[in-house]
C-alpha cells in the first residue's frame, strides 16, 4: 500500500468518525426524550377529577382510561411537575391508583372487589425465614390485609396489590421478617445448706479473689439473700460454677442443673432435666389409670431484648423423689417464677425459696438395743431437721450468628 493510500483511508476514517458523533447523540437524546415524562402545568380548582384527568390526557398526550368508580374533585396547581407524580397528587386522596399499559395509563379504585383491580395490580409471592405467618398477620396494618392471602403450611404469603401498595406492603414484610437477635442463657440452679447461705451472707465474695485477682472498684454487689436477690456488675458465672462444685464435693450443697439455652427474642425455650415414672392407679374393679410422674429440674425462660438490658420471664421448678414407708412416689417441689432485668453478661442470684426436711434419727447398742424391755434403755430416737436454700444464677447475653 503507497502512502498516499494510507493517507486516504486515515482522511475516510477521521470523515467517518467525526460524521457520525451528531448522528448518534441525536439518536440517544431522541429515546431519552422517549423515555422522559412528560411535564404537566394546569391548575385545578374543585373540578371534576374526570374532567380534570382529561386535561391532563389532552395537555400530555397521552392516553388515560378510567373505570367506573373514579370519581371526586380535585384542586391542584402543578407547575412543570411529571406526569406520574401528577397522577399520583390527583388520585391518592380518593384511593384510586394508576398502572401504565403499554401506550396508555389505567385509572381506577384500588380495591379486590373492582372489576377492573386485576388490570390494575400485580402478584408476588413472598417467602418468610424469620418469622412465621401468624406474626405477619397480626403486625401487618388492617388496611393492607384485602391485599394478602397468608399459607400457614408454607409459611409463605401472596399479595395481589397495586405497585404503590405493594412496595409498602414489602417494606412492611421486611421490617417484620428482620432477623432476632438469640439470646444465650446460663442457669446455675442449686440447693445449699443455711448455715452456708448464712456465712456468706457476712463474707459472700471472699473467694472470688483468693487466687490473687485484684478487685475492680467498679464491681458492685447488692446482697439480699432472703428473699431477695443479689447482683453482681459482671460476669462471675464460671467462678460461682466453680465455687459450687467445692461446696457439692464437701456436702454443703448439691447442684441440681446447669444448662446452657439460646434463644430468640420473644420466644420460649424449655428445658427439664429429670426421671419421668409411670404409675398404675386403680379406678374401680374395671379401670386402671397410668398417670406420668415427674421429678427433676425444669426451667422455661422467654428473653426480650431491650436497648440496654435484657428481660427475663423465668419459670424455675426442682422436684424430687421422697423416700416414704408408703409403695407410692412422693415427690417433693421447690418452684418460683419472675420477670428479671439485667445488663446483658451480668449475673443474677435469685434466692429466698427455703426447704425443710424433717427425718427420724434412731440409734442404739448394736446387742442390747435389740433385747425386749432392756433395749428401751440402749436406744435412742429423735428428729433431725435440714434446712437448704434454694439458689437460682442467671445469665444472659446477646449472641451473634447462633
Amino acid at each position: 500500500m503507497t502512502g498516499g493510500q494510507r493517507l486516504f483511508l486515515f482522511l475516510a476514517f477521521l470523515f467517518i468518525f467525526f460524521s457520525g458523533l451528531p448522528v448518534l447523540e441525536s439518536a440517544t437524546t431522541e429515546m431519552e426524550q422517549e423515555e422522559k415524562e412528560p411535564l404537566v402545568t394546569l391548575v385545578f380548582f374543585e373540578m371534576d377529577l374526570r374532567e380534570a384527568l382529561r386535561e391532563l390526557a389532552l395537555q400530555t398526550g397521552v392516553h388515560i382510561m378510567m373505570d367506573e368508580n373514579v370519581t371526586g374533585t380535585v384542586t391542584l396547581d402543578l407547575v412543570d411537575t411529571p406526569l406520574e407524580k401528577a397522577l399520583r397528587m390527583m388520585l391518592v386522596a380518593g384511593g384510586f391508583t394508576y398502572r401504565k399499559m403499554e401506550d396508555f395509563y389505567l385509572v381506577g379504585l384500588a380495591d379486590p372487589r373492582n372489576r377492573a383491580f386485576v388490570e390494575l395490580s400485580e402478584t408476588e409471592i413472598f417467602f418468610f425465614k424469620n418469622t412465621s405467618v401468624d406474626t405477619v398477620e397480626a403486625l401487618l396494618p388492617e388496611a393492607f390485609k384485602s391485599y394478602v392471602r397468608f399459607d400457614r403450611h408454607t409459611n409463605t404469603v401472596g399479595v395481589t396489590a397495586p405497585r404503590a401498595v405493594m412496595d409498602r406492603i414489602t417494606a412492611d414484610f421486611k421490617k417484620i421478617d428482620a432477623p432476632r437477635p438469640q439470646v444465650k442463657i446460663k442457669a446455675l440452679v442449686s440447693e445449699v445448706r443455711t448455715e452456708v447461705v448464712k456465712e456468706w451472707g457476712i463474707d459472700l465474695f471472699n473467694w472470688e479473689f483468693s487466687t490473687g485477682q485484684k478487685k475492680n472498684p467498679d464491681w458492685t454487689t447488692i446482697l439480699e439473700l432472703s428473699p431477695g436477690a443479689a447482683m453482681v456488675e459482671t460476669d462471675i458465672f464460671g467462678l460461682l460454677h466453680t465455687k459450687m462444685r467445692a461446696l457439692e464435693i464437701e456436702g454443703e450443697a448439691r447442684i441440681h442443673a446447669d444448662p446452657v439455652v439460646v434463644a430468640a427474642d420473644g420466644k420460649t425455650a424449655d428445658l427439664f432435666v429429670g426421671d419421668r415414672h409411670n404409675m398404675i392407679l386403680r379406678m374401680n374393679d374395671t379401670y386402671d389409670r397410668v398417670e406420668k410422674i415427674e421429678a427433676g429440674t425444669g426451667l422455661v425462660v422467654t428473653p426480650r431484648v431491650y436497648a440496654e438490658h435484657i428481660e427475663l420471664d423465668v419459670r424455675q421448678t426442682v422436684s424430687y423423689f421422697m423416700e416414704n414407708s408408703v409403695n407410692e412416689p412422693v415427690v417433693r417441689v421447690a418452684e418460683f417464677s419472675s420477670t428479671l432485668r439485667l445488663v446483658p453478661g451480668q449475673t443474677l442470684l435469685v434466692s429466698g425459696l427455703t426447704q425443710r426436711e424433717d427425718k427420724s434419727r434412731e440409734s442404739g447398742t448394736p446387742v442390747l438395743g435389740r433385747i425386749p424391755l432392756v433395749r428401751l434403755l440402749f436406744r435412742e430416737a429423735g428428729q433431725e431437721q435440714k434446712e437448704s436454700e434454694l439458689l437460682v444464677f442467671l445469665s444472659a447475653e446477646v449472641v451473634e450468628g447462633e
